[in-house]
């Protein structure tokens, strides 16, 4: 699995570079949430909803303390790597950036503003979701959006339900969600909005910029994902 090399690798190399120790034995964690929250998923026995909140509450506010010492900005941006098939999720230092050609995980470390580089907690959600898909998911986004949304609810149940609204022409796509697991969905790399994420990346074959705010009306939550349309 991924994220357990993931987590073996950075706990390990805590020990060695004890520079950027506390830094590494966090992503260590980051990548052992993973695993839980999959093995979670497939479980038959129910864990409590407050265990599960309370758990990703600890790994998202250390991610956010990370991305703030490394990165500084609130841009969250989630980037195909079409030669590794994968997604990485990319914090850089300034909203004026340029995304890493050849990015490392956890982070690449050349250029001290290079940002900070993470696989997203959506990456295990959306490569169980693709094992769990009974058609194409085609070349249209509208049909791509709502594929995702109902894999959100009906496969991982990680939202009672979501609705969501595509604006092709524009790059944009927004999902309202209603009592969603986890805690709060504007979380760092919150499961909800990273799966949603980096299924549009993966699916559209370009970088998907994540926003998440409070919806104020018969959701709780909304999530948009947006893109530059001009390929679409």
């Amino acid at each position: 699995m991924t994220l357990g090399f993931f987590a073996i690798l950075t706990a390990g190399a805590g020990v060695v570079f004890s520079d950027v120790r506390e830094l590494l034995f966090a992503l260590s964690a980051t990548g052992l949430f993973g695993i839980v929250l999959i093995v979670t998923l497939r479980a038959e026995r129910q864990v409590p909803r407050s265990v599960a909140e309370a758990v990703y509450a600890t790994t998202a506010a250390n991610e956010a303390a990370i991305a703030r010492k490394i990165a500084g900005s609130q841009v969250r941006l989630y980037v195909p790597d079409t030669e590794r098939s994968q997604v990485f999720l990319y914090v850089p230092p300034t909203r004026d950036y340029d995304i890493p050609p050849e990015p490392t995980i956890p982070w690449s470390i050349d250029d001290e503003d290079t940002g900070l580089i993470l696989e997203p907690t959506g990456a295990s959600l959306y490569q169980q979701f693709q094992t769990q898909l009974t058609g194409d998911l085609g070349d249209g986004v509208t049909k791509l959006a709502l594929a995702l949304t109902d894999g959100l609810v009906k496969e991982f149940e990680l939202a009672r339900s979501a609705n969501v609204d595509v604006w092709p022409e524009e790059g944009r796509a927004t999902i309202a969600v209603q009592n969603g697991s986890f805690g709060d969905v504007d979380q760092f790399d919150h499961p909800i909005g990273s799966f949603l994420a980096v299924g549009f990346a993966a699916g559209l074959d370009r970088p998907v910029e994540l926003n998440v705010k409070p919806d104020g009306g018969r959701a709780d939550w909304s999530i948009t994902c947006s893109w530059d349309p001009d390929t679409t």
